[in-house]
C-alpha cells in the first residue's frame, strides 16, 4: 500500500536524458585525469642546462685549437675546426630555441665564472696548463661569449613570448576580417625594430671589438707592460649584454653583424694572397681572423636561435588557439 503523505521524502529516481549525473559534475574538488595535465619541462631544462654548460668550453677549445694548430696542421685544419664550431653552435641554439632559453643562461654563467677564475689567478692566463687556452683567452673572447649568452637568454625568452603574441594578434585579425561590420587594423610594422637592432648590434660589436682586445690582454696578463682600464672592460661587457638582449625585438641585427664579421675575417683567414685580406686589420686591428670567424659563428647561431624561438612561439600559440585554450 502506498503512502500519500505530503511530508514524506521520496527517493529520486534518475530519468535517462534528464538532469546531470553526479559523476560528471564539475566541482571545486574535482580532479582531472593525468593525461590532461601539461607535460613537465624538467627534462627539457636538464637537457639544455647540460648543453649550455658545455657550450663555452667547447667554443673556446675549438677556437684555441684553430689558433694553435693552424700553423702546424695547415689552413685546412683551422677551417675544419671553425666549421665544427659553427655546427655545434647552431645545434645548441636550436635546442635552446625549441626547449628552453635556460641553456643560454647556463652558458653565460659558466663563461662568467670562468672569466672570474682567470682574473683572480696569480699569473692570469699564464697559470693555465693548456696551450690552446693561453692562445685564445687574451683575445677577450670569453668575456664576449659571457655577454652574448646572458643577453641572448633574455632575448630568446622575450622572442618566444613575442611570437605567441603575434599569433594571437593574427588570429584576432582573421576573426575581425570575417565580420562584415568591422574594419581590421593592419599588424604593426617591425621595420623600426629591424633597423634599431641592426644599427645597435653593428655599432656595439664594432666599437667593442676594436677597443677590447688590447685592454683585456693587459687585464689577464699581469706581466704585460702597461695598466688595464678595468672600467672600460666592464663597460664593453655591459654594452654587449644590452645589445644581445635588445635582439629580442629582431634577430636581424645579430645575423647581419655575424655576416659582416665573417665577410671581413674570412679573406684574412685565407692568407695574404686572398683579395681583401687587409679589411679586418683596417676595421678591427688587433683581432685575430680565427677569433673573428669564431665569434661570427657564435653570434650568427644565436641570431638564428632567436628567430627559431619566435617562430616556435607562434606555432605553439596557434596550437593552443586551435584547441580553444587562451
Amino acid at each position: 500500500m502506498t503512502s500519500n503523505d505530503p511530508g514524506e521524502v521520496l527517493p529520486s529516481t534518475p530519468v535517462p536524458g534528464v538532469g546531470t549525473p553526479a559523476s560528471s559534475s564539475l566541482t571545486p574538488d574535482a580532479t582531472f585525469p593525468a593525461e590532461a595535465a601539461p607535460p613537465g619541462r624538467r627534462r627539457a631544462h636538464l637537457l639544455v642546462s647540460l648543453v649550455g654548460a658545455g657550450l663555452p668550453p667547447a667554443t673556446l677549445f675549438l677556437t684555441g685549437l684553430a689558433l694553435s694548430g693552424g700553423a702546424e696542421q695547415g689552413p685546412g685544419w683551422g677551417w675544419l675546426l671553425l666549421a665544427v664550431l659553427l655546427g655545434v653552435s647552431v645545434l645548441a641554439q636550436a635546442c635552446f630555441a625549441y626547449c628552453s632559453s635556460l641553456g643560454n643562461l647556463v652558458a653565460g654563467l659558466v663563461a662568467l665564472v670562468a672569466q672570474v677564475l682567470v682574473l683572480v689567478a696569480p699569473d692570469g692566463v699564464g697559470s693555465l696548463p693548456y696551450g690552446w687556452a693561453r692562445q685564445v683567452l687574451p683575445s677577450g673572447a670569453l668575456l664576449v661569449l659571457a655577454a652574448w649568452f646572458l643577453g641572448g637568454s633574455w632575448a630568446m625568452r622575450l622572442a618566444r613570448r613575442a611570437g605567441r603574441a603575434e599569433a594571437r594578434a593574427q588570429a584576432a585579425l582573421a576573426q575581425a576580417d570575417e565580420d562584415p561590420g568591422s574594419v581590421p587594423e593592419p599588424p604593426p610594422s617591425r621595420r623600426g625594430a629591424h633597423l634599431f637592432t641592426l644599427f645597435l648590434m653593428l655599432a656595439v660589436t664594432w666599437g667593442v671589438l676594436r677597443v677590447l682586445p688590447g685592454q683585456y690582454r693587459l687585464l689577464v696578463e699581469p706581466q704585460a707592460p702597461g695598466s688595464a682600464n678595468a672600467v672600460l672592460v666592464a663597460g664593453c661587457f655591459a654594452l654587449l649584454l644590452v645589445a644581445a638582449a635588445a635582439s629580442a625585438w629582431s634577430s636581424l641585427g645579430a645575423r647581419a653583424t655575424a655576416l659582416t664579421l665573417g665577410v671581413l675575417a674570412l679573406p684574412a683567414l685565407g692568407g695574404d694572397g686572398v683579395p681583401g685580406h687587409q679589411l679586418l686589420a683596417l676595421a678591427l686591428p688587433g683581432l685575430s681572423p680565427v677569433v673573428a670567424v669564431a665569434l661570427a659563428c657564435v653570434l650568427g647561431a644565436l641570431g638564428w636561435g632567436l628567430h627559431l624561438a619566435r617562430k616556435q612561439g607562434r606555432t605553439h600559440a596557434g596550437v593552443d588557439l586551435d584547441a580553444g585554450w587562451p
